[in-house]
């Protein structure tokens, strides 16, 4: 199954996705755009009338107060084929077989993973494993991230909003940037919307490693015009289709975006004496 975030309605008309993960304005965090409700529905029903699935992101953070309108919206679009999660109360509202645990992040060893798979319908494993680790995970049950950027961090604090009230601004921009004092060439995206998140902000892929996994993909589709999304649909479904990715990162590369393979290569934990003092 090759599973799209949703970021244009267009993509709906794309042949080559089996699956779409669909953000709903107030609830989501994962995907970037964020839909309103009769749009959302509006969405279910076109995707289902063309015979493939459904998926809404519930990635936010929740507390007690959001438990009836989190309730209300899941009796909502209790049709769809199952919500991708990180916060357990989600995890109590819903049935198995609509389960999608979001481990990015939060878990990234096999314990907790198989620990999941057996509460839930799928579980997608977190792009910061290893590859090894990502092979062990593979099953029928399982979600990777084959290609796009992941959020790093999320606070239900609106921390630039406190920042220019501190500061006795009215700055009243949605976005902005990140840059590191030893690392100027990198710059991570931060928006504020229920609470504030920080993206990666270069595009991780899996690339000849598909060929290694058994399981669903999903590409992410933050930053990306519609464009440049169908045509890394088209490489990964072409991969997928013929079983052969070997030549899918070198098509990749051709698209001229910034490219990362996070810790599929590299230790995750580093000790003492792994690396010099240097």
């Amino acid at each position: 199954m090759l599973i799209v975030e949703l970021n244009d309605a267009k993509l709906i008309n794309h042949s080559h996705i089996d699956a779409f993960l669909i953000g709903v304005k107030g609830f989501s965090s994962e995907c970037y755009h964020h839909f309103d409700l009769d749009e959302v529905l509006s969405l279910i029903q076109a995707i289902k009338t063309s015979q493939r699935k459904v998926f809404i992101d519930l990635t936010s953070m929740y507390h007690d107060e959001d438990v009836c309108a989190l309730t209300q919206l899941i009796d909502t679009l209790k049709e769809v084929d199952g919500f991708l999660y990180h916060d357990f109360l989600v995890h109590s509202l819903i049935p198995q077989e609509k389960r999608v645990y979001y481990a990015p992040t939060y878990m990234t060893n096999m314990n907790d993973f198989t620990l999941m798979c057996d509460e839930c319908a799928y579980v997608l494993a977190s792009p910061e494993m290893g590859l090894e680790s990502l092979k062990r995970a593979s099953s029928a049950k399982t979600w990777f991230l084959a290609f796009g950027t992941w959020e790093i961090f999320h606070s239900r604090r609106p921390l630039i909003t406190n920042y220019f009230q501190y500061r006795g601004s009215n700055n009243c921009a949605r976005s902005f940037y990140i840059k590191e004092e030893f690392r100027p060439n990198e710059a991570y995206p931060i928006i504020e919307e229920r609470g504030t998140k920080i993206y990666l902000n270069d595009y991780y892929y899996l690339g000849k490693e598909l060929d290694m996994l058994t399981g669903h993909f999903l590409i992410k589709t933050f930053n990306l015009p519609i464009e440049l999304s169908d045509q890394i649909i088209d490489l990964y479904y072409e991969a997928l289709n013929k079983k052969d990715a070997s030549k899918l990162e070198e098509d990749l590369q051709k698209l001229a975006i910034h490219l990362h393979q996070g810790f599929l290569y590299q230790k995750a934990v580093l000790r003492k004496g792994d690396v010099s003092d240097d």
